[in-house]
């Protein structure tokens, strides 16, 4: 081999060792100048909607209360209370406030059996969805038989 040939490729590796380097700041540089910059606006936008919710508005509409006079043949409710909170209901009205928001269409009768004219079965996956949505996530309880109390008339349940 050449003496010229040998210096050639030796710059040449060292050329391309150069580049290899600097490649990232190379890249940096092209990135820069092929991306257009856009400036901020000093001006910031405060202007928050309020929305007005009154008795009429839909979310009012569709709130789930808890039933808080639990037999209409008995004197005994939650408004005789000076406060109340999820903690004060009982497992049983826990169970029958969760229970009357499932769907009536989970719902299987079967007359005549266990301890009233009419018993009804629903899978308990409902049940615990319907305490989390309406009573909430933090609220204990037992999963066991309940009596719904006599607060409807002329209703599946």
């Amino acid at each position: 081999m050449k003496k010229g040939s040998l210096i050639f490729l030796f710059l040449m590796f060292i050329i391309v060792g150069v580049l290899i380097y600097f490649m990232p700041d190379i890249y940096k540089k092209f990135q820069e100048v092929d991306t257009p910059k856009v400036e901020k606006s000093n001006t910031t936008n405060n202007q928050t909607v309020i929305k007005k919710i009154t008795m009429d508005s839909d979310i009012v509409k569709n709130l789930k209360y808890p039933i808080m006079h639990n037999d209409k043949y008995s004197s005994d409710n939650y408004f005789q209370l000076n406060e109340f909170s999820i903690n004060d209901l009982t497992n049983n009205d826990i169970l029958y406030n969760a229970f009357l928001d499932i769907y009536e269409g989970y719902l299987v009768s079967h007359e005549k059996t266990g301890c009233t004219n009419v018993s009804k079965e629903f899978d308990v996956i409902y049940l615990k969805s319907r305490i989390k949505n309406i009573i909430g996530k933090n609220v204990n309880y037992k999963l066991e038989d309940f009596i719904v109390p006599n607060i409807y008339n002329d209703t599946n349940y």
